[in-house]
This record gives structure tokens, sequence and C-alpha cells, in this order.
């Protein structure tokens, strides 16, 4: 099976310090896979506890290739780029 490398850049210093270790990250994923599959692979690579994956969620945006995504089935093409950045909060 063909497989498909897609980058994931972390921007936020909270994530990397405390999980991912490094600001991008490499994944190699098989073909026909999805944002959610990209999702899982990385909480795979990098075990994160179940309470703080829905973190992940309610607290960051999802890009894909600069664009926020609206569903996590939305099949990768190799090269993509998926970018967790912290939700805007203000007040």
């Amino acid at each position: 099976m063909k497989t498909l490398k897609v980058i994931v850049e972390i921007k936020s210093n909270l994530l990397i310090e405390r999980y991912f270790l490094k600001p991008i990250i490499e994944l190699d994923l098989s073909e026909g896979a999805t944002v959610q599959d990209a999702i899982n692979e990385l909480f795979n690579k990098f075990p994160i506890e179940e309470n703080e994956k829905n973190l992940l969620w309610v607290a960051f945006v999802i890009l894909l290739n600069n664009k926020i995504i609206q569903n996590t089935s939305t099949k990768l093409k190799n090269g993509d780029v998926l970018t967790i950045i912290p939700a805007a909060a203000g007040g």
C-alpha cells in the first residue's frame, strides 16, 4: 500500500513543551488517510491523557493547508500540512 507524508505544525509553546517536544512533526500515513487518522497517529506517537485530548478540540484550531477544517473525515494528500494553533480568546 502506498504511503503519504503529512506535516504537522504545532504553533503552541505549551503543546510543544508538554507533549510534542518539537514544532514540526512528519507523519507517514496510508494512502486514503483522513485528518482524524493523522490526529490519531499523532496521539499514538505522543501519548496524551484521554481527558486532555478533548482539550485539543476546545482550546485549539486545526488547519489543513492554512484553512480551518470543517470535518476530520477530510482525506489527506501527500505533502498536506496540518497546523494546530491556539483558539483566539479575549475579552
